[in-house]
């Protein structure tokens, strides 16, 4: 018997992808934290899944704002994103206070990482031991990481509350949407 003829039920369900991207984040973080080594790699998959996860989630709402939100989603930056959801529904905000100014930060470290290229860095070792950068390798330590995946988990819990928009209980992965039979 083929597969296809032991198939009795298909079902469809949504995947939430910002919430995906929030358990890489959750799961990057611990292991920085945990980490008696090097923690670099680890702060830079917080970083980076923080910036996804942020857009993810902008373009979970985004629908829900504008019934054409498709052609907005690829023309549209995440902050341009989060301008147009507010303005339409009439939510002020300051890109200056936190969590918008973490998420700012963040897609501006996605883009450089993004957009990478070999450079010559400029760089300062404090006292400390810690090297002082402008280059994207500095924002990857666990004292950012950790200020910024926590600004983007409190915008992503905040915003649709501020915005009226409908968003899943916290940490659902995916539901399923209807049965095909």
């Amino acid at each position: 018997m083929t597969e296809a003829a032991r198939i009795t039920k298909s079902h469809k369900y949504r995947a939430y992808s910002y919430t995906y991207l929030l358990m890489a984040v959750h799961k990057s973080i611990r292991r920085a934290q945990n980490s008696e080594r090097d923690t670099f790699v680890d702060c830079l998959n917080v970083l980076l899944y923080s910036a996804l996860a942020a857009e993810a989630f902008l373009n979970h709402i985004g629908p829900q704002v504008f019934p054409h939100w498709e052609p907005l989603k690829k023309k549209l930056s995440p902050q341009e994103k989060l301008d147009v959801i507010a303005a339409a529904k009439g939510v002020k905000f300051s890109w200056g206070a936190e969590p918008y100014q973490s998420l700012a930060e963040v897609i501006r470290f996605r883009n450089l990482v993004a957009h990478a290229e070999t450079t010559d860095v400029d760089y300062t070792v404090l006292s400390d031991g810690r090297v002082v950068s402008s280059h994207w390798q500095s924002y990857c330590q666990l004292d950012v990481a950790e200020r910024i995946s926590a600004s983007i988990e409190a915008l992503i819990k905040t915003l649709p509350k501020e915005l009226g928009v409908i968003v899943p209980q916290a940490n659902t992965l995916a539901a399923e949407i209807s049965e095909v039979t």
